[in-house]
């Protein structure tokens, strides 16, 4: 057996090993996790800031490593514990990273949007979606990340929100000119810091979809 179909074999078992735990956990109902439905038994109870275990998992496809380390570097500051997971240029990485913050009993999920040819900013494969189904039945909320507002043709139920993450020094008129009048106008309207938004997904707070938050 080649060493591409012994991994590809390992990451089904552990995908099925997954599911079959996911089942007998919290699997929710009609909404996102994180996502504030209307059912009261999808709600997490308050997460204590020493419990957080945030995994946040790097994208397959662009390279944002630059940025990805002074999210850590805020996160650490604000004592949130944070695993990463680098995914640039490698095969499934992001589903396997998906796997373990699961198998990890993750309290959040930051996935990186992937850009693609077709202009879906947020795409992900096959094997991230099946993920991402295990994360959202073990009632883990599970939130893109961006540098810019993306779309995507993600199930709305398969994540809570999408962060368009920006260094507070951003907000000026530099930003202003380089991205969407509508991403510029939520910007301004904007006063949530990350560790706001995480607590607020965390905490299955009600929300936007579409979160403008800063890391500084």
């Amino acid at each position: 057996m080649s060493m591409r179909r012994a991994r590809a074999a390992a990451f089904v078992s552990v995908m099925v090993l997954v599911l079959g735990l996911s089942l007998a956990g919290c699997a929710p109902g009609a909404g996102a996790v994180g996502d504030a439905p209307q059912s009261s038994s999808m709600a997490h109870d308050g997460i204590d800031r020493s419990d957080v275990l945030i995994a946040f998992i790097g994208a397959e496809t662009t390279a944002t490593t630059a940025q990805d380390r002074q999210i850590l570097h805020y996160l650490q500051a604000k004592s949130m514990k944070t695993q990463y997971a680098s995914s640039e240029n490698v095969t499934d990485a992001q589903a396997e990273a998906i796997v373990a913050a699961v198998a990890n009993r993750s309290t959040m999920i930051l996935l990186r949007c992937n850009a693609t040819q077709n202009s879906i900013g947020c795409d992900f494969n096959d094997h991230v979606v099946a993920a991402l189904h295990s994360a959202r039945n073990d009632g883990i909320p599970v939130v893109l990340v961006s540098s810019s507002k993306q779309s995507t043709t993600l199930d709305d139920r398969l994540y809570a929100a999408q962060f368009v993450l920006h260094a507070k020094s951003d907000e000026s008129s530099a930003f202003k000119d380089t991205h969407a009048d509508s991403d510029a106008a939520q910007l301004q309207q904007s006063s949530l810091s990350l560790e706001q938004a995480s607590f607020i997904v965390m905490n299955n707070i009600r929300h936007a979809k579409t979160m403008y938050v800063s890391y500084e």
